[in-house]
């Protein structure tokens, strides 16, 4: 067979469609075939053989292969697997051949052939380089696996490979004991011994060991963690030394530590145990009035951090960048994720995490440049329980974390507005945190969320209708002067059990406080004009003094306050609307002067006009 036949048929085999390029070990033997030259004559039709590949995942985070599929490589031949198991018909010359198989992963690149097939870091030399630079950013979590197989002529062959886990996660956790809580302002550190690369034939570390630089951050515990993620350890030593900065007002002068880690229980074992994550901790106590940092050790049965199951991956998206380009299905399946880089995050790339990220419970998104979170953004998104967003954010749109399942939320001062029904239905919404800056709370922006306290700041002059409506948690809510006015339903129905209107409130809307049942007490400072109609009716107030500066309110204001034994009217009132008091608790009440109502629809309830 002339040659140019002979890569004709093998051309063929490639373009049946993408069953036919996955078939992994016929690769290496139709290229041996072509490369044989135009001496070669006849094909070897005597080893047709049909090669089905699995991949197992049982070792690893994952539970089966990532649609976004996975890379076979055999000696120079490589193809992208979107299939498990895959299989074809091909030729091959009888031998022996070892593949590779890995996942795409950021900040990792695969490259070698046979044996000398690694990856390696970003910012990590080769083997051959020079040694010492820093590994930043942490690796994305990275799988492998490989295999030696034996084609034999007319023979079915079903090839199993075993994924590894190839990145581990690793916690540092300093606790101070006591005081020392409130003591610490910052700690800073550095980790020697790091493998940058990684040999997928033999499954170890190679080449110089490099270092990494934990970042710590404080907890609501007091507690400082610092979560890297790391191909493994390498070289004589693995040490964490750094240095611990102290507040203004302790008087405490900073101290450094270095900590040998190989003697934390099941450290050395680091490179062998990927799959399971590991945390190690130490104790910052107070010995003769010095503090000091004590040893690490391992926390026995650390499974991650809150819902964790694969850890944190860090995307660096740079303006004119899209998300969607810049990840995989493997990196999509993870719970945690951190975008960094200068672009301004658009309507796609927040559809890519909403609609592409089924796991997805904890977004940073604070080192971006973007400025809004767009309409619907995370709505239905019960999957996502904290959000980190940037400053200089300034709009949070509308319907933005609707019915989600968001745990906390910090506002940035950037901020100028909260949409409509932006957290409506959150009821796992127990915090939010509004800071000085903020002007507009929407229409129904916390309706029915699980919030249990709430300080509006100064800033907000106005909030709208429903803002806080049917939050049955909320108990405490805190209004900064400078608010004026007060929504319709703004309160109704929530759990409120006191509240204090600051003087700059002059309207309150209609049902403002309705079905309040748990509000036992009310103060109203000088400066409120209007209490709008059914205010308070249905609460459990229990008594009220209205200020002079309050000319009239509306009707059924204080309907079926069932509880309310008293009510002090000032003068000045010239309007009490009908049925205000009506079914309410009040046996008598004093009416002013300037009051211009008919007392019949005042009191329907027997209660005496005085």
């Amino acid at each position: 067979m002339p040659c140019k036949e002979i890569k004709g048929k093998a051309n063929n085999l490639r373009d049946k469609g993408a069953n036919k390029i996955y078939k992994l070990f016929g690769f290496a033997a139709c290229a041996a075939l072509l490369l044989a030259g135009c001496d070669v004559t006849d094909p070897i039709y005597d080893s047709v053989g049909e090669v089905t590949l699995t991949t197992a995942w049982t070792n690893t985070y994952l539970t089966e292969a990532p649609a976004a599929g996975y890379t076979v490589a055999v000696g120079d031949q490589s193809a992208i697997i979107t299939q498990n198991p895959a299989s074809v018909e091909n030729l091959f010359q009888p031998g022996t051949y070892t593949g590779y198989v890995y996942t795409a992963a950021d900040k990792i690149t695969v490259s070698g052939t046979g044996e000398n097939t690694v990856a390696t870091v970003t910012g990590a030399a080769t083997p051959a380089g020079a040694s010492g630079t820093f590994i930043a950013p942490d690796p994305a979590f990275f799988y492998s696996g490989s295999k030696e197989v034996t084609i034999e002529k007319n023979e079915e062959h079903d090839i199993t490979v075993a994924m590894r886990q190839d990145v581990r996660e690793l916690t540092f956790i300093i606790r101070p004991d006591g005081d020392a809580k409130v003591k610490v302002e910052s700690i800073n550190s550095a980790m020697n011994g790091i493998a940058g690369v990684w040999n997928l034939h033999t499954n170890t570390a190679c080449g110089e060991a490099f270092n990494i630089a934990p970042v710590f951050t404080k907890n609501g515990d007091g507690d400082w963690t610092a979560t890297v993620y790391m191909l493994g350890i390498t070289g004589t030593e693995q040490k964490l030394s750094g240095s611990i900065t102290f507040t203004t007002e302790s008087n405490l002068p900073p101290i450094t530590f270095e900590k040998d880690l190989r003697t934390a229980t099941g450290f050395p074992a680091f490179n062998s145990e990927k799959k399971k994550p590991l945390a190690l901790e130490a104790h910052l106590v107070s010995v003769h009035n010095q503090l000091e940092l004590g040893d690490f050790t391992a926390i026995p049965d650390w499974t991650g951090n809150e819902e964790e199951v694969g850890g944190e991956v860090v995307i660096i998206l740079d303006a004119g960048e899209e998300l969607v380009d810049k990840v995989n299905d493997a990196v999509r399946q993870l719970p945690q994720v951190k975008i960094r880089g200068t672009k301004a995050m658009d309507a796609d790339d927040f559809e890519e995490l909403k609609d592409n990220f089924p796991n997805l419970a904890h977004l940073d998104i604070s080192g971006t440049a973007t400025t809004e979170i767009p309409t619907s953004a995370f709505h239905n998104k019960t999957s996502l329980h904290a959000i980190i967003l940037p400053e200089g954010m300034k709009v949070v749109g509308n319907s933005a974390f609707r019915n989600s399942g968001l745990e906390s939320i910090e506002i940035p001062a950037s901020v100028g507005s909260v949409g409509i029904y932006a957290f409506y239905n959150c009821s796992s919404l127990k915090e939010a945190t509004l800071v000085q800056g903020l002007e507009a709370i929407e229409n129904n922006a916390f309706q029915n969320s699980g919030l249990e306290s709430i300080a509006i700041p100064a800033t907000v002059t106005t909030f709208g209708d429903s803002a806080f409506r049917d939050c049955s948690d909320l108990t405490e809510a805190t209004l900064a002067e400078g608010l004026k006015v007060i929504g319709k339903y703004a309160f109704s129905n929530s759990g409120l059990e006191s509240i204090a209107v600051p003087a700059s409130v002059t309207t309150f809307g209609l049902s403002a406080f309705n079905g309040c049942t748990s509000l036992k007490s009310a103060t109203l400072e000088d400066g409120l004009k209007v209490i709008g109609e059914y205010a308070f009716s249905n609460s459990g107030l229990i008594s009220i003094e209205i200020p002079t500066s309050v000319e009239n309110f509306g009707s059924y204001a204080f309907y079926y306050c069932s509880s309310l034994e008293s009510a002090t009217l000032a003068d000045g009132l010239t309007v009490i609307g009908q049925s205000a008091f009506r079914n309410s608790g009040l046996t008598s009440i004093a009416i002013p002067a300037s009051v211009r109502s008919e007392l019949s629809k005042i009191m329907r309830s027997g209660v005496a006009a005085i």
